[in-house]
């Protein structure tokens, strides 16, 4: 190598070190800001694990208020025919003069209470089944089975076992895999 083409190498480094913008960390400036950031990621990371955990709450809530308002109506919807099968056995009794005719009334409110009673049940079927909707991401044409509350096997919480199972099998794997890490995260505290 000629000592021309060293000193043009050098020249050449010189004005590349000149020409080089940017901040030189002589302070720690850079580091803390970069430290703050990640601070600020990590807070992030936490708050959306808080409100995934939330979502799987509300999820197995608005599950298991679906599970109930579906046994209401199972429950409303025997009511009705027992007030009309006793309010027209009212009415037998009364043309027969057995009984008065402020029974036969009483019966007939009764049976109209019940289809009242049965009416409503649905309606809040209807919107406890919307609210697991919105909350799974499921479409509307999409019938919601759920778990008899009174015929199931619980596990050592008190939860019925099987029933988030059959929801998260239903929506796939969309949804899945967080209720496969929440549910553990749930189930056991």
């Amino acid at each position: 190598m000629s000592l021309k083409s060293v000193a043009s190498s050098a020249i050449n480094e010189s004005i590349g070190w000149l020409s080089t913008t940017g901040t030189i960390d002589i302070a720690g400036k850079l580091r803390a800001q970069l430290q703050g950031s990640r601070a600020l990621l990590t807070a992030a990371h936490a708050g959306t694990m808080a409100a995934r955990r939330n979502l799987v709450l509300a999820t197995i809530d608005a599950y298991y208020g679906l599970a109930l308002t579906r046994q209401k109506r199972r429950l409303a919807d025997e009511a009705p025919a027992l007030a009309e099968g006793f309010a027209s056995v009212t009415e037998e009794q009364q043309k027969r003069g057995a009984a008065e005719e402020v029974d036969a009334l009483r019966a007939r409110s009764a049976a109209r209470s019940r289809r009242d009673e049965f009416a409503q049940a649905q309606l809040s079927e209807s919107l406890a089944m919307s609210q697991l909707r919105v909350l799974t991401g499921l479409d509307y044409a999409t019938y919601i089975t759920v778990i008899r509350l009174s015929a199931n096997e619980h596990d050592g919480f008190g939860v019925a076992v099987g029933g988030l199972e059959k929801l998260r099998d239903l929506r796939g794997d969309h949804f899945g895999a967080l209720f496969q890490h929440e549910i553990a995260v749930v189930g056991k505290g």
